[in-house]
């Protein structure tokens, strides 16, 4: 059988999101999970991974439930995703 896990970041700037989740829920994580998923109406494929101003790493959706908008920033030294701050929301467009 085939490892299916992600083997490293396919592009040096940017993990994708298959890479986010699979590190996040290594780590204990929950943010991709199939309830949490399915509990704001969204898939995978909503989200986008953009490097923000000051360097970290953001995931974003602009779609959800109810018109629910989600952003979350990559943690480098736990490996899971951080609830986002103000100034990433502003930067990603998901402010409210």
């Amino acid at each position: 059988m085939k490892d299916t896990k992600p083997q490293g970041w396919q592009n040096p700037e940017l993990p994708t999101i298959s890479q986010l989740a699979y590190m996040d829920e290594q780590h204990g994580g929950y943010y991709f999970s199939r309830a949490t998923l399915r509990f704001f109406g969204q898939t995978r494929r909503d989200f986008r991974v953009k490097r923000l101003n000051d360097g970290r790493i953001a995931v974003y959706s602009h779609y959800g439930k109810h018109g629910v908008k989600s952003c979350a920033v990559h943690n480098q030294q736990t490996g899971t995703l951080d609830h986002a701050d103000e100034a990433a929301r502003r930067e990603t467009g998901t402010e409210s």
